[in-house]
């Protein structure tokens, strides 16, 4: 964690900072954040957001505006119609603007993620389904097949579902999410089976980041 903190630091230093390297760091800091609970993760967390945004605005600002509009309705954490309208004009938009391919699929991704985890145990958590499903969907487009990026949003899907009360819907779910973990790291856990990760992991902020194509 030290490290990573002087990394951001020193690139917060530099006049041209590249914002996709601080992007990249920003969301392995706050993996580890919330790995070590540490009081600022959350700041941590919206910070990587906005320097995905910016990274987006450069080049689709409508879509920019989108994310944020969506983003601000969902850390109300009282999700209503208009909320779920603001995602439909996000992945409207998205759909619009990036074509396959487009590394900025996966900060597209990052924000539905961010999305779903703000919901997380909260009386609204239900909404995120939709959010993840949409996760799921880019990154199953974008990533390799075995990727464990894909593992990682059947989990938080097969988590949202269980809690809700629909853990036989997502058994099939399960068996893909542990199949995929085992052909990826070879490892066949408790954690994929119980259907969720409880906070971002550090190594999977570093493989999702690593795989994004280079811009």
């Amino acid at each position: 964690e030290p490290h990573l903190r002087r990394a951001v630091t020193l690139l917060d230093s530099l006049d041209n900072a590249d914002l996709a390297t601080l992007y990249d760091l920003l969301w392995t800091l706050t993996a580890v954040a919330f790995n070590v609970e540490a009081p600022d993760a959350w700041p941590l967390a919206r910070r990587a957001r906005d320097v995905g945004h910016a990274l987006i605005r450069a080049e689709h600002p409508g879509l920019a505006d989108a994310l944020d509009a969506f983003m601000a309705s969902v850390e109300m954490r009282d999700v209503r119609a208009d909320t779920q309208d603001l995602f439909a004009a996000a992945v409207r938009a998205s759909d619009a603007d990036l074509r396959p391919g487009d590394p900025l699929w996966l900060i597209v991704a990052d924000s539905y993620m961010a999305a779903a985890y703000t919901l997380w145990y909260s009386p609204a958590e239900a909404a995120s389904e939709a959010y993840l499903r949409e996760l799921l969907a880019i990154r199953r487009r974008e990533l390799p097949e075995d990727h464990p990026g894909i593992s990682e949003a059947l989990n938080q899907l097969v988590g949202v579902m269980t809690r809700d009360g629909r853990a036989a819907a997502a058994e099939l779910l399960i068996r893909d999410s542990l199949e995929r973990l085992q052909r990826a790291t070879g490892w066949w856990g408790s954690t994929a089976a119980g259907g969720e990760t409880p906070r971002p992991s550090a190594t999977g902020a570093s493989w999702r980041r690593v795989a994004r194509p280079a811009r």
